[in-house]
């Protein structure tokens, strides 16, 4: 007796139709009649689940996982329809061929009989091709059906903070005790002239949070703000990337009045900001590695010049408190973090003169090995994508998935920085420059970023700025992974 396995899947609008017990006990009944046998842990079932796309299925994906073993857990898939495989082309195709060819499984649909033969290669197409219209006209339908809601002002989204829904189809509601966070948002925009910056931070020290529990940020109370759902409005856009959207009168109490909402709305579509716009971190090989003692976040690396004293500085600051989440500030000198990472780095790695080489030059490379060396960066980023996509798509697993990943990685990164090298060289070769120790070299102007970051990612996990008590703690891979005594600034 052969192994068979179930596949089920019932979309919301198909669920007096296709119900999962009725598609069940049809199938368990067509596996008994035809000396299949059905192990529980074999029936996968996708509720309330569209077949438009294979990756947002668990159930789907689990058995596309489970057929990929050896030796084969089972020797066909059973459905209801073959729609109920899939409702694309081309993930159809793709999971047909995957399974047939890979793994020497075969589809049967209980419903839709189909021979070994040309003809039914046609039919099966056919079939597919009827499945898809139906679930892109679907998609049409019901897209009309909200712009046609949209436009009489009717709601059909999560309700925005100081508002809430008992059900569906119910009006909007104000919810009191959020609403008066969302006045107290406009308040202090519009009379008191804080940024939201400041409007964040301000809500953040008095425990409020948004309407998913998270701490306020510049770009939450942004996008407040701007919703011109607390004027009365309905906004409802047509397309993810499009610009296009409806906005009309809604049938909802408003929280702030019209004129309010303009003063807001001119202030956002005005070319001169009114608040001076904080810095934006740039690249720099600390960046990612120092983190908050307060909020765990990442310090990110400012870079200030002077222009009157041609001097450029950097200085590191908590990535939260930029946003305005974070409530301390963690700003930190680049000279005191090299200073106590210096002093760290000679605790944990003594100084040993000669040991430690970079070569900043290698011979002149023929335009031939350029050219090369950018081909084999090309296979390895296209083997890296096709492992990506194989993964997407359900053909490897998570762990195969982040094997061929680790692999392939070290080997564009290594090729990427013989490419690099060469590109950088001179005429003439020159000897390994030579440093007395590892924090010389991260302190050495003639060392790039790219290679300090990579050396410093090979000692330290990450490092923990605590500026109340003034100190760094190091976490070191090696020599020991621990939290190292903590070094005052």
């Amino acid at each position: 007796m052969n192994t068979a396995a179930i596949y089920i899947r019932v979309s919301t609008e198909e669920q007096l139709d296709y119900s999962p017990d009725a598609q069940k006990r049809l199938l368990l009944t067509y596996a008994k009649h035809n000396n299949f046998l059905v192990p529980k842990e074999y029936v996968f079932i996708d509720e309330g689940i569209s077949g438009r796309r294979a990756d947002k299925r668990p159930a789907f994906m689990q058995m596309i996982r489970m057929a990929k073993k050896k030796p084969r857990p089972f020797d066909v898939i059973l459905v209801h329809k073959f729609d109920r495989f899939s409702r694309s082309r081309e993930d159809s195709i793709l999971y047909k061929s995957l399974l047939k060819r890979e793994c020497g499984i075969r589809v049967i649909s209980i419903t839709e009989h189909l021979e070994d033969d040309k003809f039914s290669i046609i039919l099966e197409a056919i079939l597919e091709a009827m499945a898809e219209y139906y679930s892109l006209n679907l998609s049409d339908e019901v897209l009309k059906g909200m712009t046609e809601k949209a436009l009489h002002g009717g709601y059909q989204a999560a309700p925005p903070l100081g508002y809430e829904i008992q059900h569906a189809k119910d009006i909007p509601k104000i919810k009191e005790d959020e609403a008066q966070i969302v006045r107290s948002i406009f308040d202090s925009f519009l009379s008191s002239h804080l940024s939201p910056y400041e409007i964040a931070r301000k809500l953040n020290l008095h425990g409020y949070v948004s309407k998913r529990g998270n701490p306020f940020e510049k770009r939450t109370v942004e996008y407040i703000l701007r919703n011109p759902f607390y004027a009365g409005y309905i906004r409802f856009q047509l397309k993810r990337d499009s610009s296009t959207s409806i906005l009309t009168k809604g049938v909802h109490e408003p929280l702030i009045t019209e004129d309010m909402y303009q003063l807001v709305k001119k202030h956002f579509s005005s070319k001169t900001p009114r608040q001076k716009e904080h810095s934006i971190g740039c690249k720099h090989w600390l960046s990612g590695v120092v983190k908050c003692s307060n909020c765990g976040s990442s310090l990110l690396v400012f870079k200030r010049e002077l222009a009157n004293q041609n001097k450029t500085y950097y200085n590191l600051q908590c990535c939260g408190y930029q946003k305005g989440r974070c409530l301390h500030s963690h700003q930190l000198s680049e000279k005191k973090m090299l200073s106590t990472l210096h002093a760290s780095l000679m605790e944990v790695y003594p100084q040993n003169r000669n040991t430690y080489q970079l070569s900043v030059h290698t011979m002149h490379t023929s335009t031939e090995n350029i050219t090369l060396q950018r081909e084999n960066i090309h296979k390895v980023s296209s083997r890296l994508q096709r492992a990506k996509d194989a993964y997407l798509s359900g053909v490897d697993t998570l762990e195969e998935y982040t094997s061929i990943k680790t692999i392939l990685t070290k080997e564009l990164t290594f090729l990427e920085y013989n490419l690099n090298t060469t590109l950088n060289s001179t005429t003439s070769k020159s000897s390994p420059q030579i440093y007395d120790s590892l924090a010389e070299i991260l302190q050495s102007e003639t060392v790039s970023n790219s290679d300090k970051q990579l050396l410093l990612s090979n000692l330290i996990h990450h490092i923990v700025y605590d500026k109340e008590n003034a100190t760094l703690h190091f976490f070191y891979f090696a020599p020991n992974y621990n939290k190292a005594e903590p070094m005052g600034l």
